[in-house]
Protein backbone atom coordinates (compact mmCIF):
# COMPACT_ATOMS: atom_id res chain seq x y z
CA UNK A 1 0.00 0.00 0.00
CA UNK A 2 1.42 3.29 -0.62
CA UNK A 3 2.72 5.32 2.19
CA UNK A 4 0.40 8.17 1.53
CA UNK A 5 -2.27 5.79 1.82
CA UNK A 6 -1.72 4.22 4.71
CA UNK A 7 -1.29 7.90 6.52
CA UNK A 8 -4.60 8.50 5.50
CA UNK A 9 -5.77 5.66 6.90
CA UNK A 10 -3.94 6.06 10.29
CA UNK A 11 -4.92 9.76 10.61
CA UNK A 12 -7.21 10.82 13.00
CA UNK A 13 -10.65 10.94 12.23
CA UNK A 14 -11.14 14.26 11.32
CA UNK A 15 -7.86 14.54 9.18
CA UNK A 16 -9.53 11.81 7.08
CA UNK A 17 -10.93 12.59 3.89
CA UNK A 18 -14.77 11.24 2.80
CA UNK A 19 -17.22 9.00 4.58
CA UNK A 20 -17.99 5.59 5.08
CA UNK A 21 -21.55 4.36 5.34
CA UNK A 22 -22.31 1.01 6.58
CA UNK A 23 -25.60 -0.24 5.24
CA UNK A 24 -26.71 -3.27 7.26
CA UNK A 25 -29.88 -4.97 5.77
CA UNK A 26 -31.01 -8.20 4.96
CA UNK A 27 -33.07 -6.78 1.71
CA UNK A 28 -31.01 -6.44 -1.25
CA UNK A 29 -32.98 -3.56 -2.42
CA UNK A 30 -32.36 -1.53 0.40
CA UNK A 31 -28.41 -1.48 -0.71
CA UNK A 32 -29.03 -1.19 -4.20
CA UNK A 33 -31.52 2.00 -3.50
CA UNK A 34 -28.40 3.34 -1.33
CA UNK A 35 -25.67 2.72 -3.63
CA UNK A 36 -27.66 4.50 -6.12
CA UNK A 37 -28.17 7.86 -3.91
CA UNK A 38 -24.46 7.46 -3.18
CA UNK A 39 -23.28 6.89 -6.41
CA UNK A 40 -23.60 10.50 -7.11
CA UNK A 41 -21.07 11.57 -4.29
CA UNK A 42 -17.81 10.76 -2.58
CA UNK A 43 -19.63 8.74 0.05
CA UNK A 44 -18.63 5.38 0.11
CA UNK A 45 -21.38 2.55 1.03
CA UNK A 46 -20.09 -0.60 2.30
CA UNK A 47 -23.35 -2.58 2.71
CA UNK A 48 -23.66 -6.07 4.86
CA UNK A 49 -26.84 -8.30 5.19
CA UNK A 50 -26.66 -8.95 8.89
CA UNK A 51 -25.17 -8.23 12.13
CA UNK A 52 -22.53 -10.30 12.37
CA UNK A 53 -20.84 -9.13 9.05
CA UNK A 54 -21.96 -5.97 10.04
CA UNK A 55 -19.54 -6.85 13.30
CA UNK A 56 -16.30 -7.88 10.54
CA UNK A 57 -16.61 -4.22 8.67
CA UNK A 58 -16.53 -2.48 11.89
CA UNK A 59 -12.91 -4.15 13.16
CA UNK A 60 -11.49 -3.97 9.44
CA UNK A 61 -12.56 -0.24 8.82
CA UNK A 62 -13.57 3.40 9.99
CA UNK A 63 -17.22 4.00 9.57
CA UNK A 64 -18.65 7.41 10.40
CA UNK A 65 -22.53 6.42 10.03
CA UNK A 66 -24.63 3.06 10.04
CA UNK A 67 -28.03 2.85 8.25
CA UNK A 68 -29.63 -0.39 9.45
CA UNK A 69 -32.67 -2.12 9.27
CA UNK A 70 -34.93 -1.85 12.21
CA UNK A 71 -35.08 -5.77 12.27
CA UNK A 72 -31.88 -8.53 10.75
CA UNK A 73 -32.01 -11.61 10.64
CA UNK A 74 -29.50 -11.83 13.39
CA UNK A 75 -30.64 -9.14 15.60
CA UNK A 76 -31.90 -6.20 15.33
CA UNK A 77 -30.72 -2.05 14.78
CA UNK A 78 -30.44 -2.72 19.29
CA UNK A 79 -27.73 -5.00 18.97
CA UNK A 80 -25.74 -2.96 16.02
CA UNK A 81 -26.38 0.44 18.51
CA UNK A 82 -24.41 -2.00 21.40
CA UNK A 83 -21.81 -2.78 18.97
CA UNK A 84 -20.88 0.58 17.43
CA UNK A 85 -20.84 2.13 21.10
CA UNK A 86 -17.00 -0.35 21.33
CA UNK A 87 -15.83 2.06 18.22
CA UNK A 88 -13.52 5.10 18.56
CA UNK A 89 -15.60 7.22 17.74
CA UNK A 90 -18.40 5.45 17.88
CA UNK A 91 -20.29 5.39 14.46
CA UNK A 92 -23.46 7.24 14.66
CA UNK A 93 -26.40 5.35 13.46
CA UNK A 94 -29.52 5.91 11.85
CA UNK A 95 -32.47 3.40 11.62
CA UNK A 96 -34.56 2.53 8.57
CA UNK A 97 -38.19 1.06 8.79
CA UNK A 98 -40.81 0.74 6.53
CA UNK A 99 -43.18 1.14 9.75
CA UNK A 100 -41.53 4.28 10.75
CA UNK A 101 -43.39 6.13 13.48
CA UNK A 102 -42.92 8.84 16.50
CA UNK A 103 -42.62 5.51 18.85
CA UNK A 104 -39.72 4.35 16.89
CA UNK A 105 -38.07 7.57 16.12
CA UNK A 106 -38.34 7.77 20.20
CA UNK A 107 -36.94 4.66 20.67
CA UNK A 108 -34.28 5.28 18.91
CA UNK A 109 -33.16 8.65 19.96
CA UNK A 110 -33.77 7.54 23.41
CA UNK A 111 -31.06 4.98 22.88
CA UNK A 112 -28.40 6.65 21.47
CA UNK A 113 -29.75 6.38 17.86
CA UNK A 114 -29.74 9.70 15.31
CA UNK A 115 -32.55 9.10 13.35
CA UNK A 116 -35.37 7.21 11.76
CA UNK A 117 -35.63 6.71 7.72
CA UNK A 118 -38.61 5.56 6.28
CA UNK A 119 -38.91 2.92 3.82
CA UNK A 120 -38.87 2.74 0.70
CA UNK A 121 -36.26 5.53 0.68
CA UNK A 122 -36.67 8.98 -0.48
CA UNK A 123 -32.77 10.12 -1.67
CA UNK A 124 -33.50 13.82 -0.47
CA UNK A 125 -34.39 12.20 3.30
CA UNK A 126 -31.55 9.72 3.02
CA UNK A 127 -28.52 12.51 1.67
CA UNK A 128 -30.24 15.08 4.84
CA UNK A 129 -30.17 12.38 8.06
CA UNK A 130 -26.71 10.92 6.52
CA UNK A 131 -25.06 14.65 6.58
CA UNK A 132 -26.16 15.70 9.71
CA UNK A 133 -25.45 12.40 11.33
CA UNK A 134 -21.85 12.32 9.33
CA UNK A 135 -21.53 16.12 11.05
CA UNK A 136 -22.09 14.73 14.54
CA UNK A 137 -20.09 11.82 14.11
CA UNK A 138 -17.06 14.45 13.47
CA UNK A 139 -18.12 16.82 16.17
CA UNK A 140 -18.16 13.38 18.52
CA UNK A 141 -14.60 12.59 16.70
CA UNK A 142 -13.38 16.05 17.92
CA UNK A 143 -14.17 14.84 21.47
CA UNK A 144 -12.50 11.81 21.35
CA UNK A 145 -9.55 12.65 20.05
CA UNK A 146 -6.39 12.33 22.76
CA UNK A 147 -4.77 15.51 23.37
CA UNK A 148 -1.70 15.98 22.09
CA UNK A 149 0.72 16.83 24.56
CA UNK A 150 2.88 19.72 24.70
CA UNK A 151 6.55 20.23 23.56
CA UNK A 152 8.42 21.15 27.53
Amino acid sequence: MPTDQVARLNAPPSQQSGLTVLSVSGRQEDHIILGHIFSHSNWRLHSVCNLGDACEALRRETVSVAICEQDLPDGSWKHLLAELSQCQPPPVLVVSSRSADDSLWAEVLNLGGCDVLAKPFDAKEVVWAVSMAWNDWKIRARHTQPAQSALV
